[in-house]
């Protein structure tokens, strides 16, 4: 296991110990955060045994479907009925109609919820490595797409990085890259006039709040990680799903769901 690939491994282990703690804060998002134990461990599995890849598209080919299957496999036993059907239905697959699930949601293309789920808590353990094997300008990008893997982002960051404090990430839920993007610009319409954002957070508390820009109704969940010890955005981007559900309800959406439809 590379260097690289062993500080993703530790940064999945932190957050599995710490789904019990977090579940206790966000009592509403238990259930999902206990699926996400097994997902998890799984993706770790997955990263540590992955071959260097040269794209995405590399994880639609014949030598990944073992590992969709493995991860079909946990979703079949630690799953709900609807997630079951989904997994069930994958693992039962051919080896190239399983390559064909990944390519679908990679090329954007709709794919039903339980498949997508599947799908991509796959390739949050195949693809994880390609950060590392494709360095990028994450200063110099300032593009609403991944520059590794060309996804939307699913979620923005805060953090403290080189000299900035406080600057906002676009983070991409399916190969973990993050690169700098205006903190008021809107990375769906690019708007930047701060009088056409909403922002939806609990009271007191701004470790998660909601970006809503009324220009174009779409909306961003952005997470202080300075607030949280816990370092995989997904995570806490599952604990904070009630806020994602008080956007929706004022009529906001979000252009790129994470694995649960948020």
């Amino acid at each position: 296991m590379s260097s690289t690939d062993s500080a993703y491994s530790n940064k999945l282990e932190a957050a599995i110990n710490g789904l019990p703690a977090l579940s206790r804060s966000y009592p509403e998002a238990a259930a999902l955060l206990g699926f996400l134990a097994p997902i998890l461990e799984t993706q770790r599995q997955i990263a540590a045994a992955a071959p260097p890849l040269s794209s995405i598209l590399d994880v639609a080919s014949l030598p990944w479907a073992a590992s969709l299957r493995d991860m079909a496999a946990t979703c079949v036993t630690h799953g709900t009925a609807e997630i079951v059907a989904a997994a069930q239905q994958l693992r039962n697959c051919d080896d190239t109609a399983l390559c064909a699930a990944v390519a679908r949601f990679i090329n954007g293309e709709e794919t039903e919820g339980a498949e997508r789920l599947v799908v991509m808590a796959f390739l949050g353990g195949a693809a994880a490595g390609l950060p590392s094997l494709h360095p990028y300008d994450e200063r110099g990008w300032l593009k609403p797409v991944c520059p590794v893997c060309g996804m939307p982002p699913v979620a923005s960051l805060l953090a403290d990085v080189e000299e900035i404090d406080g600057c906002r990430q676009l983070y991409c839920g399916v190969c973990h890259s993050s690169w700098h993007y205006g903190r008021t610009t809107c990375h769906r319409c690019g708007t930047n006039d701060d009088h056409q954002f909403d922002y939806f957070h609990p009271d007191g508390d701004m470790s998660v709040v909601i970006h809503a820009c009324r220009n174009c109704m779409g909306y961003l969940k952005t997470i202080d990680m300075r607030h949280f010890s816990m370092q995989v955005p997904e995570v806490i981007d599952t604990a904070t799903l009630s806020l994602d559900l008080y956007a929706q309800e004022k009529g906001f959406n979000k252009e790129f769901h994470n694995m649960f439809g948020f």
